[in-house]
């Protein structure tokens, strides 16, 4: 990152990406804009926090990338959709890889398990954050992206009422008219 212009940088982070960009920020990076969709603050429930999954489930996902790594994909795809956006069901598996590489996968849950960005995210600066989520989304409920937004004052929260986990696939042109704001 330090090769870059921070002031031309633009960071668009989808869901733990968009925690990773928030992260970034945190640690001293400052782009010109943040873009994060259907990302949060904190993935898993904490004893201070009632929002999120139980860490359980996220150990239980990563157990079963052992035993059952086809079915834990399926799962995590029926979920990705909400209810009004059946219409895509035949296209969001044709956008995902085949395969995935299940050491990255376990990786990616222990991040989201061990990962609480609460306490730094007074620390994350950018010319513009932008929190986009899916109102229906069943991965991230939308209440996630309200405590985001209540962390980041200056952020521009954009609800979008149909979606669910995946807007910037299924809501693609207010995703992609909001990023070309910044270019």
């Amino acid at each position: 990152m330090e090769a870059h212009d921070p002031g031309q940088t633009i960071l668009v982070g989808w869901s733990l990406g968009g925690m990773l960009a928030l992260e970034v920020c945190a640690a001293g990076f400052r782009p010109r804009a943040v873009v994060t969709i259907a990302a949060c603050a904190s993935f898993c429930r904490r004893p201070d926090y009632g929002l999120g999954v139980p860490a359980a489930v996220l150990r239980a996902m990563r157990q079963r990338l052992t035993t059952e790594p086809e079915q834990v994909i399926r799962d995590f795809h029926s979920r990705l959709l909400s209810l009004g956006e059946r219409n895509w069901q035949e296209t969001v598996p044709a956008l995902l890889p085949e395969r995935f590489n299940g050491a990255w996968l376990a990786q990616g849950l222990d991040y989201l398990r061990r990962k609480d960005l609460r306490s730094i995210l007074s620390e994350a600066k950018a010319e513009e954050f932008v929190i986009v989520h899916g109102f229906r989304d069943r991965i991230t409920p939308v209440s996630q992206a309200y405590v985001l937004a209540e962390q980041l004052p200056s952020a521009r929260l954009i609800i979008l009422p149909s979606a669910g986990h995946i807007p910037l696939v299924t809501q693609s042109q207010v995703v992609n008219d909001l990023i070309m704001e910044f270019l």
